[in-house]
C-alpha cells in the first residue's frame, strides 16, 4: 500500500466506496421498496378501517333510535303474552282464558282439552287448548269476539263446525257443535328461575 500514490490509494477508496455502495443499493432497493409497499397496504388498511369507523359513527343516532323503537315494539308485543314459569302452567291458564271467553259468549262447554305441553325455546312456548262446545251462531261470532277482544295475544288455529240436529224445523235457531283450537305463545319469567 505504501508504494501506492496519493492519487491511486483515494481511486481505490473511492472504487471500494462505489462498489459497496452498487452492491447495498442492489440489495437495499429491492428492500426498501418492499417495505414501503408493505407499510402502504398497511396504511390503507387503516384509513379503510377509519372511514368505516366514521360510517358506523354517522349510523350510530339511527341505530340507537331503531333499537329504541324494537325495544318498544317488543315491550308492548310481549305485554300481550302469557308469561308464565312452565308450559304447563301456562297451558292451565290458556284453558282458563278459553273457558272464560266462552261463558262470557254463553256457548254451553263441552269439553276444554289442553294439548300436550311443548318446551321452552330460548325464551318462548306455545301451547295449544281445544274446546268442544255447542250454541247458536251468534254465539259462536260472539265466542269468537272474545277471544280476538281477549288482552292476551290468542289464535285459532282451526274451527270445525257441525249442526246439532240437521232435521230440526226452519223455524227455530239452529244449534251448533263446533270446535276451536286455540294457541298462545308463552314467555318465561325474566330473572332467575321460579
Amino acid at each position: 500500500m505504501e508504494a501506492l500514490s496519493m492519487i491511486d490509494r483515494r481511486a481505490i477508496i473511492v472504487g471500494v466506496a462505489t462498489i459497496g455502495s452498487v452492491i447495498a443499493m442492489g440489495r437495499g432497493v429491492p428492500l426498501w421498496r418492499e417495505w414501503d409497499l408493505d407499510q402502504r397496504a398497511r396504511a390503507t388498511i387503516i384509513l379503510t378501517r377509519a372511514a368505516e369507523f366514521d360510517r358506523t359513527l354517522l349510523t350510530m343516532p339511527h341505530l340507537a333510535d331503531s333499537a329504541r323503537r324494537v325495544a318498544k315494539a317488543y315491550a308492548n308485543a310481549s305485554s300481550t303474552l302469557l308469561v308464565e314459569a312452565s308450559p304447563t302452567v301456562a297451558s292451565a291458564r290458556l284453558a282458563e282464558l278459553v273457558a272464560d271467553a266462552a261463558d262470557e259468549a254463553a256457548v254451553r262447554v263441552t269439553s276444554v282439552q289442553i294439548k300436550p305441553d311443548s318446551a321452552f325455546l330460548d325464551h318462548f312456548a306455545r301451547v295449544t287448548v281445544r274446546l268442544a262446545a255447542t250454541g247458536d251462531i251468534e254465539s259462536l261470532i260472539d265466542l269468537l269476539q272474545a277471544l280476538e277482544d281477549n288482552d292476551t295475544l290468542l289464535a285459532v288455529k282451526e274451527l270445525w263446525v257441525t249442526p246439532s240436529d240437521p232435521a230440526a224445523p226452519g223455524t227455530k235457531a239452529e244449534a251448533l257443535r263446533f270446535q276451536i283450537l286455540v294457541q298462545a305463545l308463552v314467555a318465561r319469567p325474566s330473572g332467575p328461575a321460579r
